[in-house]
């Protein structure tokens, strides 16, 4: 996000989160980092509880000084939960990179390239300002980011127990190790699935502004299946809370703090009932496993440049009225 920082208002009681860049001066902002971070710390605050979620942070700041992280450069040291994201190359365009090495276009030698890659950088030479070239599949990525994040920080909170990539156990030390059977491990696992899946939904439609149709987050939690969406208004409380919380940090005196989110008790109350739907009536998206058949090879052009997938099927129903 930019280098932000996250806090706990204990001097703002309604304010449960407030995210806000390290730098403001050369802050890039992200929507869909920056509210998936917010809304996610906000439902593990409220999950664990103010005072064990402030200890939880106060305990990772004194790993970090024990480490000798010191100031993070901005002379405080209470920016010590940092997370990195990175990404896939198979989710950019690498013709750049590969051609800057003076390697063949193939398979193999983007398959021989060291893992997860920085994006490329343009320079403007009469600036001198650089910019970030982000070619990307337009295959589900900004899904894939919201659900990767908010997934590492469930789990890393302890909040909801989530399975290993690769199918391998959800906790360091194997299953059964507190007691549970494997069956109440798989349970536990699918829980934290649920959980992760409910939030990301919420992250994504905050983030991106609008309720889609989140067959990219479901594709991202669950892998390879059939899909009936869940109903839309679902989420329209609390978008529309968030909606007016925003507007009411921009006009209010403490507006002009700089920040990115802020998440208010109220709705940080709201996302916790609705992510965690404990009555199992609210959400009503059916998702059925559909593995890929045997053998099967999926083939994806890299066309050099970038997509967006909202105005590229407008393109799509612009075209369709033509032969």
């Amino acid at each position: 996000a930019g280098g932000g920082g996250s806090s706990s208002s204990s001097s703002a009681a309604s304010i449960s989160i407030r995210l806000s860049p390290r730098n403001p001066e050369t802050h890039n902002p992200n929507a869909f980092v920056e509210r998936a971070a917010a809304l996610t710390l906000s439902y593990v605050r409220s999950k664990l509880g103010p005072e064990a979620f402030d200890s939880r942070i106060e305990s990772v700041r004194r790993r970090h000084r024990r480490r000798g992280g010191g100031d993070d450069g901005d002379g405080s040291d209470d920016g010590a939960l940092a997370v990195k994201l990175r990404a896939d190359n198979d989710f950019y365009s690498q013709v750049r990179t590969l051609r800057s090495r003076g390697m063949e276009l193939t398979p193999g030698n983007v398959s021989s390239l060291e893992l997860f890659l920085p994006c490329l950088k343009t320079k403007d030479e009469s600036t001198g300002k650089e910019t970030v070239v982000v070619n990307k599949t337009g295959m589900g990525s900004s899904a894939a980011l919201v659900t990767s994040l908010v997934g590492a920080l469930l789990r890393y909170f302890g909040v909801a127990k989530l399975p290993r990539a690769g199918g391998g156990e959800g906790e360091e030390g194997g299953g059964g190790a507190d007691g549970n059977s494997r069956e109440e491990e798989q349970q536990q696992r699918r829980e934290g699935l649920r959980i992760c899946h409910n939030l990301a939904q919420v992250c994504h439609c905050a983030a991106q502004g609008k309720v889609g149709s989140g067959f990219d987050v479901s594709a991202a939690v669950w892998g390879s299946h059939t899909y009936r969406r869940f109903t839309k208004s679902i989420l329209t409380p609390l978008l529309d809370r968030l909606d007016a919380d925003d507007a009411q940090t921009k006009t209010s005196s403490e507006g002009s703090f700089g920040g990115v989110a802020e998440i208010t008790e109220g709705a940080a109350q709201m996302l916790r009932e609705l992510v965690d739907d404990v009555s199992r009536s609210t959400w009503d998206c059916v998702v059925k496993s559909l593995p890929p058949p045997p053998a099967m090879d999926l083939l994806l052009a890299d066309v050099c440049g970038g997509s967006e997938s909202p105005s590229m099927a407008r393109r799509g129903q612009e075209g369709g009225d033509h032969p």
